[in-house]
């Protein structure tokens, strides 16, 4: 499988960047038993290192994290090869509505609110991996135009 795929074999690549192991363990916890294949990191630079390994399709990305804030770790993500195509999902316990659509201005997918209840996690993501798998799918079945 090539640089960012999605595997056929699970229903999709879930990255967790959150520097609260509870919070980062219960939700790779939650979304391993919906099916997902989900690898986790502690900071942002941890993030990125794992993505350029393990290609993610979607990535839960803590915005108040020491060193590296999910907000700057966002601009590094969208130029990375390994991470650019990637759905990016801000997640928060301090969001406000003006800060709500500021993030989605600044390249954020969506923007998800600790706590979240399990349900609304789990459809939220199948959201992204399938509209992740649908441009994937697309872009492969185009055509190359002949000369």
């Amino acid at each position: 499988m090539g640089g960012g795929e999605v595997s056929d074999t699970t229903n999709g690549r879930i990255l967790i960047i959150d520097d609260n192991d509870a919070v980062r363990i219960a939700h790779q916890r939650l979304l391993e038993r919906a099916g997902y294949e989900v690898r986790a990191a502690a900071s942002a630079f941890a993030g990125l290192e794992l993505a350029t390994q393990w290609p993610p399709d979607v990535i839960m990305l803590d915005i108040a994290m020491p060193t590296v804030s999910g907000l700057e770790a966002l601009k590094i993500f969208k130029t990375k090869p390994a991470t650019r195509d990637a759905h990016i999902v801000a997640f928060s316990g301090f969001i406000t509505d003006d800060e709500l659509d500021r993030f989605r201005r600044i390249g954020f997918d969506d923007v998800l609110p600790k706590p979240i209840d399990a349900d609304s996690l789990t459809k939220r993501i199948a959201a992204f991996v399938r509209d992740r798998k649908a441009r994937d799918a697309r872009s492969s079945d185009t055509p190359a135009k002949e000369p």
